[in-house]
């Protein structure tokens, strides 16, 4: 499984919802649960100027081979969409901080399930 976290500079989250993050640190889950590290990629949608709320669209073209995707926040019809549309999972950690944190609350939360 592939996850994306939304990074306002590859440590901490990104204050504003998830598209609008200027970083996506990518990891790769095997079935042992453990991470790994792919890439720190750079979000061209990060732009205002070309973000659009609630167009999941743009980010599922942008990452279509993630299948979580985990930010601070996220908007309300972005998390039904990228569900609805997209079959695929969208978690917010509005109590968190760090990159590290969320990744470790995904591994030992969502996947423990």
């Amino acid at each position: 499984m592939k996850i994306a976290i939304g990074s306002r500079d590859g440590e901490k989250l990104q204050i504003g919802h998830f598209g609008m993050s200027p970083f996506f640190m990518l990891y790769e889950i095997d079935e042992e649960g453990n991470a790994k590290f792919l890439e720190k990629m750079i979000n061209p949608l990060s732009n205002p100027k070309l973000h659009k709320h609630a167009d999941t669209k743009d980010i599922m073209d942008l990452l279509p081979y993630i299948e979580v995707f985990i930010g601070k926040r996220m908007g309300k019809e972005s998390k039904i969409n990228i569900k609805a549309k997209f079959n695929k999972i969208a978690i917010t950690y509005e109590d968190l901080d760090s990159v590290e944190n969320a990744l470790n609350r995904f591994l030992q939360e969502e996947l423990r399930r």
